[in-house]
């Protein structure tokens, strides 16, 4: 009996020392961020990053690219350009540079537990589907929010004008006379 009663003290501690939470220190934190970063880069987190980064810079080199050429830019060219665009942010922008960053900031933002949470939900079958999706995600909802825009540009400029120059008086037209 009493052997029986050790056997289920036992048991019972161990599972409260299972259930108990986790220290959130510093340390934990990284190394679960760390984690996470590690998964993240599996699925192509990294890949996607540069691809953005490339793309960012894209737009701001392609005009300069078309003055410099002499002659409007074609897809090939911008082709081209992206690839260069990437391979050079790769040269400094390494998968360890980043898992780094990216280490960093998930442990300033989020607890070990958070942390753990988040590994363990990209291990289930709709966490990886989540990751492998992400970066198509993306791309698909920055490109309707940018066709939105684009239908509402006119509208927007005018109401942007007209708040600016009520916010501001003297950018008015008519204080400008």
């Amino acid at each position: 009996m009493m052997r029986g009663l050790v056997t289920i003290g036992m048991i019972t501690l161990l599972a409260l020392t299972a259930c108990a939470p986790v220290k959130d220190t510093p340390e934990l934190r990284l190394k679960r961020a760390e984690e996470v970063a590690a998964i993240e880069v599996e699925h192509g987190a990294f890949d996607s990053a540069l691809d953005r980064g490339a793309n960012i810079a894209l737009s701001a080199s392609l005009v300069t690219l078309g003055e410099e050429l002499k002659r409007p830019t074609t897809e090939a060219d911008k082709e081209r350009l992206r690839g260069i665009l990437r391979e050079a942010l790769a040269e400094f922008m390494t998968k360890e540079a980043w898992m780094k960053v990216e280490s960093a900031g998930y442990a300033h933002y989020l607890t070990a537990a958070e942390l753990g949470d988040l590994a363990a939900f990209y291990r289930t079958a709709s966490g990886s589907k989540l990751l492998n999706v992400q970066s198509a995600l993306t791309t698909e909802i920055s490109d309707a929010a940018e066709k939105i825009f684009a239908e509402n540009r006119e509208s927007f400029v005018k109401r942007v004008g007209e708040a600016v120059n009520k916010a501001f008086f003297e950018t008015a037209p008519e204080a400008k006379r």
